[in-house]
């Protein structure tokens, strides 16, 4: 889903989405791909509360993961995101 040009949504609100994959090789052989994954959580000021129940939910899910803040002057917002990797074996 995409939000239409131009509308601005209420916060907060996350967005969810690969942000890239990498193929590993060995032996002439794709074995593995890695997909990098973002979640991006934006809200008008910092909720550690919700944060706390975010970064539980995340680790739990997904396992490991980055996260970093940052201020998007253009919509008046924090933004904090989640950065996680899943592996997935080829078959063969």
């Amino acid at each position: 889903m995409a939000f239409p040009v131009g509308s601005k949504q209420g916060l907060p609100y996350c967005v969810f989405y690969a942000d890239e994959v990498d193929a590993l090789f060995a032996d002439n052989a794709n074995y593995a791909e890695v997909t990098t994954w973002n979640l991006e959580l934006y809200q008008g000021q910092d909720d550690a509360e919700s944060e706390k129940r975010l970064d539980a939910a995340v680790a739990r899910a997904f396992g490991p993961y980055r996260k970093w803040d940052a201020w998007v002057e253009s919509e008046g917002c924090v933004q904090t995101t989640y950065a996680f990797s899943q592996v997935e074996r080829k078959q063969g």
